[in-house]
């Protein structure tokens, strides 16, 4: 610290204890000087970068694995009921692998990208399914799914 940031120093603890050449101003302005709790704001902000820049020269030596990029979502199933019908309306709740072919009951959305995949009343595809499945595999997660877990998936009883 410069001469002129301990006198800083200095004047605080002068404002603050009644002794400020005592025990506990010694013992304050010890942390002060060897934390750098007086250093000014230009000093914390090149130190602050300069961290961030090693930081940032560690994650460039050592890259990590390519990330896989997420499959474009499948065209959308077939609306065969309204969604106030499918979701509202008679329901059973079965195996996730049996779903394909049947009327969903509940809406899906896989996380990335949040977008819904599924809607009540639309009729499921395997490709749908599978989609679903993907991003589960990667790292993601599907909300609005009644089972968190989608080993089940709500559907409508079709009459």
């Amino acid at each position: 610290m410069s001469t002129t940031e301990l006198d800083d120093v200095q004047a605080l603890l002068e404002r603050v204890l009644p002794d400020p050449t005592g025990f506990a101003g010694r013992l304050l302005r010890q942390a002060i000087t060897h934390y750098g709790l007086a250093e000014p704001a230009a000093t914390t902000g090149e130190r602050l970068v300069a961290a961030m820049r090693a930081a940032v020269g560690e994650l460039e030596a050592e890259p990590g694995p390519p990330q896989e990029k997420l499959a474009p979502p499948p065209p959308w199933g077939e609306l065969v009921m309204t969604p106030r019908e499918a979701y509202l309306g008679p329901q059973e709740v079965i195996p996730f692998e049996q779903a394909a072919g049947r009327v969903a009951a509940e809406g899906l959305a896989a996380y990335p990208p949040g977008i819904p995949n599924v809607l009540p009343g639309e009729r499921l595809t395997a490709e749908t399914l599978s989609y679903i499945r993907e991003s589960i595999a990667h790292g993601g997660y599907v909300r609005g799914g009644s089972d968190r877990e989608l080993k089940t998936l709500r559907v409508a009883v079709e009459r």
